[in-house]
This record gives C-alpha cells, sequence and structure tokens, in this order.
C-alpha cells in the first residue's frame, strides 16, 4: 500500500490524519475513521430526511389533530354528498334504516351505507368496509 501523500482534519473530531490527495479532491478522506463518519452520516441523514413537522411533505400547517376542520372542507367541497351522508346516519341512528348484510359476501360486521347516486338518496348499497374499499379504488374516487 502506497504511503499517504497528504493530512486533512477530521470534520467530526478534529483530529489530523494522513490521506490521498486524490481522495480530497473526490471530496472523501473527510474523516479519520469508520466511526467519525458514521456520526456525521447518521446526524445528516437525520436532519435531511426528518419527517417531523413543516419538514413533512404533507403538512398543513398544524392542523392534523383538528379534525373539525377537515369535516368542514369536506361539507365546502360536496355539500350534496354531505347532506345525503347525513340524513343516512340519522335514519340509522334512529332506528328508521337498518343496516343490511353486505351485498357482496353477505357479511354483517362493519356494514357501510355506499350511495351511486347521491340525487337518489333512498337507494342505499350496503357493504361490507373490504369490498366498499374496494369498490371506490376501482372506481377512482
Amino acid at each position: 500500500m502506497r504511503p499517504f501523500n497528504t493530512t486533512a482534519n477530521c470534520e467530526c473530531c478534529g483530529r489530523e490524519f494522513g490521506t490521498y490527495s486524490w481522495e480530497i479532491k473526490r471530496g472523501r478522506g473527510r474523516f479519520c475513521s469508520h466511526s467519525c463518519a458514521g456520526i456525521i452520516g447518521a446526524i445528516s441523514k437525520h436532519a435531511t430526511h426528518s419527517q417531523e413537522g413543516s419538514l413533512n411533505p404533507n403538512w398543513k400547517g398544524g392542523r392534523s389533530t383538528d379534525n373539525y376542520y377537515y369535516k368542514l372542507i369536506q361539507k365546502q367541497r360536496y355539500p350534496k354528498e354531505t347532506k345525503v351522508r347525513e340524513q343516512t346516519y340519522e335514519k340509522i341512528r334512529t332506528g328508521k334504516l337498518v343496516k343490511q348484510p353486505c351485498e357482496i359476501c353477505g357479511d354483517t360486521k362493519n356494514i357501510q351505507s355506499h350511495h351511486d347516486n347521491y340525487n337518489k338518496p333512498d337507494e342505499i348499497n350496503w357493504l361490507c368496509r373490504n369490498h366498499h374499499k374496494k369498490l371506490h379504488q376501482i372506481a377512482g374516487r
């Protein structure tokens, strides 16, 4: 192995160490050991890849715990749909409407109402949670 032809100071601990000039030109030769490189790598990785607060791409200004805010947005965007859903929920709550088994698999647990047409609020498809989710994935909405 050829002897080092230059020296550099470690960016982590500041210790002087021997290295090759070509490593410095290529952006390497910044650390005296693998452990120092690992320490700085872990710190910089955490700093640049943090998903907390405003660094998260889904950050919405700190409103994530305010569910009522999102409910209001849905009411503003989809007033007719929201009204029909609320009417259906109220009918179920008061006993005027009874949940039926899933129309696809016959399951009686986790039943949800699905409206194909919000202009006809009394036409309800009863689906289990899994089939309701799959229906919306297929429809793309």
